[in-house]
């Protein structure tokens, strides 16, 4: 595969073949039983959310309706904004102000709406319509990318586990690039870009006035500290007028159906109900979704008191306990997952990643298949289905795919007996 490749080759073909990954699951399903191996979240019940935060998401306080907010605050809930800049520049030594951020639909919702302000505002309007993707990435997200841009993508190699290098991204900028984004953690290796690289390369893009995008949605149970609640400490080079950053609630704590996240960028960027990202969202929702703010605000009330070394005085409070639980348990299905492919025939360059439930690994086979082939038989003759690898970009020869191991344990364990048997067929 070619390292360059533009709008109508990678970017697309990866976005339809995850289409078609989950026409294929979801028509399999109706028919009768998938190991659903693919789903990218922690499957329902699997890890508990602490009993506080679902007393939050109750609209019902000591026999009264809560307060509503009505549609005044079109960049968010005002307490949950305040909360998020507190936890943020706690956590990652920023200096966000309320200025800095706006609440959104989730990542999705949040990068359309940056793409859309970003090349198509009269104010930003330039001479500049690329936009530069680090690819392996979810481009299903970036489905209607191409509707502002014009979409180049650039691969890491395998040998790098398609971890970009800078060289790499400064040879594919051109005069038109006017922005560049990446995940961090990335998809589906869910390996961070170290602080250095960032650091350079928020540098080296801010001085040519390119922006840099990064959607931390993969932001998740960070392994290597298994025995206590932890997180990415991410670096304050960061809070630059060039970076945008995406963050979402979805995955780190299992809120994904309520389309919650927030944007963190410069002042001039976010803008006010006037004018810039604020009034873009205003004009297409009036008022982020308030749905789960009040468990939100819980949650970053707690990893308030965690980053100043305090603990909850309530004694019904099991926020730390329960957060630290699914961490334990996460890194444990890692673990036993890891075991289990490393044991398996015809299966290599399994990445072990930095965090999130998700890993990749490759199938090391001799005959024409491609990842689509192995993807297709799987689901067919072996009821398992995991995601294959150019539907996040990857070139199909290579047979990568990105397996989910948040699921039910039964499942988990069937569905890796299934790959094995798999591995043990003539098919390979």
């Amino acid at each position: 595969m070619d390292i360059i490749m533009t709008n109508n080759t990678l970017h697309s073909k990866a976005y339809d073949i995850f289409r078609y990954h989950l026409d294929q699951v979801y028509s399999h399903k109706g028919e009768g039983n998938v190991y659903g191996m693919s789903v990218g979240y922690p499957a329902a019940g699997q890890f508990e959310l602490p009993m506080e935060v679902l007393r939050e998401m109750m609209p019902i306080q000591d026999g009264h309706e809560k307060p509503r907010a009505g549609y005044g605050w079109e960049a968010g809930s005002l307490p949950v904004r305040e909360a998020i800049v507190e936890y943020e520049n706690l956590a990652h030594e920023m200096a966000y102000t309320l200025k800095n951020v706006c609440i959104v639909a989730g990542a999705t919702y949040g990068l359309n709406r940056i793409l859309e302000y970003l090349y198509t505002d009269e104010r930003l309007k330039n001479n500049r319509n690329e936009l530069l993707v680090v690819a392996s990435s979810f481009y299903r997200m970036l489905g209607r990318a191409s509707s502002y841009a014009k979409v180049v993508s650039i691969s890491g190699r395998e040998e790098n586990k398609f971890q970009i290098t800078m060289s790499e991204i400064l040879s594919a900028i051109t005069p038109k690039t006017k922005a560049v984004f990446l995940l961090n953690p990335s998809n589906p290796t869910y390996l961070y870009f170290s602080n250095k690289f960032l650091e350079e390369l928020v540098s080296e893009l801010s001085n040519r006035g390119i922006y840099l995008i990064i959607d931390e949605s993969g932001d998740a149970y960070v392994y290597g500290h298994q025995d206590e609640y932890s997180y990415h400490k991410m670096t304050n080079k960061l809070d630059n007028e060039y970076v945008i950053r995406i963050v979402t609630a979805s995955k780190k704590y299992l809120l994904a159906e309520y389309r919650i996240g927030y944007v963190l960028a410069s002042e001039s960027f976010i803008g006010t109900k006037a004018q810039g990202f604020i009034k873009l969202i205003g004009d297409d929702l009036s008022n982020p979704p308030l749905a789960a703010n009040d468990a939100w605000l819980a949650i970053l009330r707690h990893e308030i008191m965690l980053q100043k070394g305090e603990s909850c005085s309530h004694e019904d409070c099991d926020f730390l306990e329960k957060f630290t639980s699914a961490t334990r348990k996460i890194a444990k299905r890692r673990e036993e997952t890891l075991s289990a492919l490393r044991k398996m025939k015809h299966i290599k360059n399994i990445v072990v990643p930095d965090a999130n439930f998700n890993l990749a690994f490759s199938f090391d086979t001799d005959k024409p298949h491609t990842d689509i082939d192995i993807f297709k038989k799987l689901v067919d003759d072996y009821d398992v289905a995991i995601v294959p690898g150019s539907g996040l970009g990857i070139d199909p020869s290579l047979c990568y795919f990105r397996l989910t191991f948040a699921i039910k344990e039964g499942e988990l364990r069937n569905g890796l007996d299934a790959i094995k048997k798999f591995t043990e067929s003539s098919y390979l």
